[in-house]
């Protein structure tokens, strides 16, 4: 039989946040994810080619991301960044070498001050954009590929209507070509989020035919979709215990003019034992604590040491320990992979495909040592007589390929919608849901010859699909940073009915004061991502 490929995803992805700085949140989250995970895999990516093995890494990248990551003033945040932390780290070097019980912590705060030098000087050597750049020019060199992603990340089946769907896939795909110069061809939905038949405004939709009819082909699922196989010749697949059914190769039953929609089966078991805090590779007490910073300072000095119930019973951090741990834990997954595609292939006599889905952040940002197992993991898959690491685009359909039916889920808790749609974030949803309808009643009434009337409702459509974002809900339920999610979502709500009333005053027959000009001018400045779109494209979908 053939090497049964892996398909290792890394979905990239941050919530709007550059002009939006509260502390302790905002921007600074954008710099951390930079400069301890997207630096460190594109240097994964350039060490793994000097060792002549391809990384192979499928990436989608939110075009919301990529906007920031473009945006004028990224590489000046990113760069002051770094800046902060190398001065961190030598007031923390000051302060140890004066206390003889924290000497054991000089080594890692050197380590700390080299590690922000080295990235500030990569973004000295990046032009504005090159982070993006040097992705593309990866991509361009066969060593990755990217699908796309929504627009802002919107949980898909709960927005209210199909225009919004419309726009956050179309527009999407409109973005990574923008960005990467070729339309994507696989899309990874936000948080997996799928329903088989969705409800609009005036009749009920299909999410593929969306899809399909900008010609992408493939979709990521997860596990936690319930899929009813539909040919009666496929009873060995029905019969497969649940670990090994996300290795058989499916598409979606609706067609849209003669087309179907391959889908990747996220195995949700397999990427727990990476992504898990609590009983994946992470949880070793080895590791850095993500947690548990120094007192009086920004970085941390403390592994996991034990479970999170008792944070003040922390050990200092032996790098080397981390590290061999890494490898251990890289070749541990391998192993167990390998086992997985090797069972598979006994009782279905066919070669499946392992599809593994992270958050890139989790690689350096969440699980500091994530890019070392990474690039370890690579490695030792490298070496595999039994699997292939493969870009989504090389995989091979067999001819048995499986007819299902998928039931809506997702990714997030007990695989539905309840992360984003539960008691909590019921008033979220309701504004959200209001604003799109108010935005659908005024939209073909826009006068396109007045730049004015346009002007206004193209920075109400970057509002509601900011507001749309699925990041405010999930924040809110798993109450992390919750207060900073509602008062963003709040923000973009109010800027947008501001900006509706202006748009009522206008269609009135009055004019616009010199104060509620200043205010205009004022969100157009705070929110100036998503140039290229605006109200047209609404009102294609719309006709």
């Amino acid at each position: 039989m053939n090497k049964t490929p892996v398909i290792l995803h890394l979905h990239t992805h941050m919530p709007y946040v550059i002009n939006h700085d509260m502390w302790p949140h905002g921007s600074v989250w954008l710099s951390e994810v930079v400069l301890e995970s997207y630096l460190p895999i594109l240097g994964i990516i350039e060490k793994l080619r000097r060792e002549g093995i391809r990384p192979s890494l499928s990436f989608d990248f939110s075009p919301v991301l990529l906007e920031q990551l473009s945006h004028s003033i990224a590489s000046k945040i990113f760069a002051e960044y770094a800046e902060k932390q190398i001065e961190q780290s030598e007031k923390d070097l000051r302060k140890f070498s004066k206390i003889p019980d924290a000497v054991y912590n000089i080594p890692l705060g050197e380590y700390w001050k080299s590690f922000y030098e080295q990235g500030l000087q990569t973004l000295h050597e990046m032009n504005d954009g090159s982070i993006i750049e040097r992705f593309r020019i990866a991509e361009q060199d066969g060593l990755i590929e990217f699908m796309t992603c929504g627009l802002t990340h919107a949980y898909l089946p709960l927005l209210d209507l199909e225009q919004s769907t419309r726009m956050q896939i179309a527009c999407s795909v409109m973005m990574h070509e923008h960005y990467f110069a070729h339309k994507p061809r696989a899309m990874f939905l936000p948080e997996c989020g799928y329903a088989p038949k969705l409800k609009g405004d005036k009749d009920e939709y299909y999410l593929e035919d969306i899809i399909l009819e900008q010609s992408i082909n493939m979709i990521v699922l997860d596990q936690q979709h319930s899929m009813k196989y539909l040919e009666s010749e496929h009873h060995l697949v029905k019969i497969l215990p649940e670990s090994l059914r996300p290795l058989s190769q499916v598409r979606l039953q609706k067609t849209y003019e003669n087309q179907t929609l391959k889908v990747l089966i996220r195995h949700k078991s397999a990427s727990d034992k990476v992504w898990s805090e609590k009983s994946g590779y992470p949880s070793h007490s080895a590791y850095l604590d993500f947690h548990k910073r120094e007192y009086d300072s920004t970085l941390r000095y403390w592994k996991v040491t034990n479970h999170p119930e008792y944070p003040q019973e922390k050990y200092p951090y032996m790098m080397a320990d981390a590290k061999k741990q890494a490898l251990l834990d890289a070749k541990d997954y391998v192993g167990y992979l390998e086992k997985l595609a090797l069972s598979y292939t006994e009782q279905v006599n066919e070669t499946g495909v392992i599809c593994l889905a992270f958050d890139t952040e989790l690689f350096g940002h969440w699980w500091f040592e994530g890019p070392e197992f990474l690039v370890n993991f690579i490695r030792e898959i490298d070496k595999s007589d039994i699997l292939s690491l493969k870009l989504p685009s090389e995989i091979l359909w067999n001819d048995s390929i499986h007819n299902v039916q998928c039931s809506a889920g997702s990714w997030g808790m007990n695989g539905t919608d309840e992360t984003w749609k539960n008691e909590s974030t019921m008033w979220l949803l309701y504004n959200m849901h209001d604003a799109e309808q108010r935005f659908e009643y005024r939209v073909n009434s826009i006068d396109t010859n007045d730049q004015l009337q346009k002007r206004i409702m193209d920075q109400a459509l970057r509002e509601l699909l900011l507001m749309q974002a699925s990041d405010w809900p999930f924040l809110i339920t798993k109450n992390q940073a919750s207060d900073y999610a509602k008062e963003r979502f709040m923000q973009h709500n109010e800027c947008f009915t501001t900006l509706i009333a202006f748009f009522d005053v206008i269609k009135s027959g009055k004019q616009l004061t010199d104060d509620q000009k200043n205010v205009l001018a004022g969100i157009e400045h705070v929110d100036d991502i998503f140039q290229t779109i605006d109200i047209h494209q609404w009102r294609n979908y719309s006709a």
